[in-house]
């Protein structure tokens, strides 16, 4: 099974591809980048034991980011540039859960820790490598090329440090091409900020996962798919919703290019089981 994860324009993903172990059924995660459609598995990181390597973000210019997760559960933190890995500090460890959301063109790094007493959001600078910045108490949902980090209680943490929160509060689940896209109270109705923290669009019936840069949305729908498959996922072309449904989408959120193809993972064989799922593309046939 491959699942792309996270895209970065048009040609470049990042995802994982799942290995059974045959003799104790356990299953390993391999990293892999796709350009222009062709694979390449990424080399383990410089850590030791066996376990999964998580890649999560991908930018233009190649640079990825990700998690390895040990087996045991417990995850470090990289980015991986030229050929090359970087272990990313972790001011706590062992011990915690460290996790990756997000990369921006200069190759700074979004995302969290989880430990016992909650969640911190994080922030790695490429131009600080053995510094981390925590940014308070929420996951870092995404990071832009300014540097301004978005938090998931919907704080705005601008470079110069300011912070703002989005108008009427809310939970951001997005930060994508300019684009702070999220919900409130749980309720299915996807809500639009920008950078200002301003409201600029809703629209009912549904929880975002992706935007690109023309605002085209994809995520869960109001719809169920049937008894424990979840909701449909969808897409909103200038705000009108269309289901996604063939091939069928597995559970796990889409995200979407900036050319409009929306990735995620196909469900071959029509079970909430993951096994044996695939990695595809959908494109609108008009």
């Amino acid at each position: 099974m491959a699942k792309p994860t996270a895209q970065a324009g048009i040609g470049l993903l990042v995802g994982t591809a799942y290995k059974t172990n045959l003799m104790d059924g356990t299953n390993y995660a391999f990293g892999v980048v796709w350009r222009n459609g062709v694979p390449q598995i990424l080399p383990k990181p410089p850590v030791s034991g066996e376990g999964s390597n998580l890649p999560a973000a991908v930018n233009a210019s190649g640079t990825i980011a990700g998690v390895w997760q040990a087996t045991g559960g417990m995850t470090t933190p990289w980015r991986y540039q030229n050929g090359t890995y970087q272990l990313l500090p972790m001011p706590i460890s062992p011990g915690i859960w460290y996790y990756v959301s997000a990369i921006n063109s200069a190759g700074d790094v979004a995302g969290k820790r989880i430990y016992f007493y909650g969640t911190r959001g994080l922030l790695w600078r490429a131009d600080q490598p053995a510094a981390v910045t925590d940014l308070g108490p929420s996951a870092a949902v995404g990071v832009d090329a300014q540097r301004r980090v978005v938090l998931a209680n919907g704080t705005i943490i601008n470079p110069d440090g300011s912070q703002i929160t989005v108008a009427g509060g809310g939970v951001v689940r997005v930060f994508q091409d300019g684009r702070i896209l999220g919900d409130r109270s749980g309720v299915r109705t996807i809500v639009e900020w920008n950078t200002s923290g301003q409201q600029v669009r809703q629209i009912p019936g549904g929880l975002a996962s992706g935007v690109n840069t023309a605002g085209t949305i994809v995520g869960e729908s109001d719809v169920l798919d049937g008894p424990g498959q979840g909701y449909k996922k969808a897409v909103w072309v200038s705000g009108v919703r269309e289901l996604v449904t063939s091939p069928k989408p597995y559970q796990n959120p889409p995200d979407i290019t900036d050319d409009s193809a929306i990735i995620g993972e196909y469900d071959a064989d029509g079970d909430t089981n993951w096994a044996g799922n695939t990695g595809v593309t959908w494109r609108r046939s008009c």
